[in-house]
């Protein structure tokens, strides 16, 4: 983890030694802000991640379940994405069935913001993806699909903290986006059969 922070912050600091020194054509300076900019926004999803798998490793996250539209919560995930999966030309086959649950919303939402977006950003141009939802009786089943290939073989790498995987040799994202897919179906587990007990 230490090395995860010290990355991005030893870059930060050599790019703006750089700005500072001031012996830099105009174009460069562009480029070493971008540089600056996308580290700092990559080390705010880290602590926000970190944040979230310690929160769902001291189950700190209200347990009270309440009515969960999954479909909409689904559908509301896929729109926010338009703009990225309409960019790189994706075709996006969507079938949600009207499903209705007694669930923690946020635990829920945690799972389908992470599998939709890994989804979109490994898809190549082009490619296409599929999000399917059904409900038999108390099991809800999720799938998502894309035509990409890159974690073909390493499936049970891609749910490991810190792993990271995209077409084209491009590693993105902090690696820990599945690993908290993970960690929300343990506290989900748990809360299910906390309810059960009840």
């Amino acid at each position: 983890m230490s090395h995860e922070f010290k990355t991005p912050v030893s870059a930060i600091k050599g790019y703006a030694q750089l700005l500072a020194s001031g012996n830099i054509t105009d174009a460069e300076r562009a480029q070493y802000i971008d540089i600056i900019v996308n580290q700092a926004e990559y080390l705010n999803k880290l602590s926000a991640d970190l944040l979230k798998i310690s929160r769902l490793d001291s189950n700190n996250i209200p347990s009270v379940p309440q009515s969960c539209r999954v479909d909409e919560q689904i559908r509301q995930v896929i729109l926010s994405m338009q703009p990225v999966w309409q960019q790189k030309q994706l075709n996006v086959e969507v079938d949600l069935q009207d499903t209705t649950v007694l669930a923690n919303a946020e635990l829920y939402q945690l799972i389908w913001q992470n599998l939709i977006s890994n989804a979109v950003k490994y898809t190549a141009q082009g490619g296409s993806i599929s999000v399917k939802l059904t409900q038999q009786q108390d099991c809800i089943n999720f799938a998502v699909t894309n035509s990409d290939t890159s974690l073909k073989g390493k499936e049970q790498l891609a749910f490991q903290s810190f792993y990271t995987s995209g077409s084209n040799g491009a590693y993105t994202g902090t690696g820990l986006g599945l690993h908290i897919v993970s960690k929300v179906g343990q506290s989900v587990a748990r809360q299910y059969i906390a309810c059960s007990k009840g």
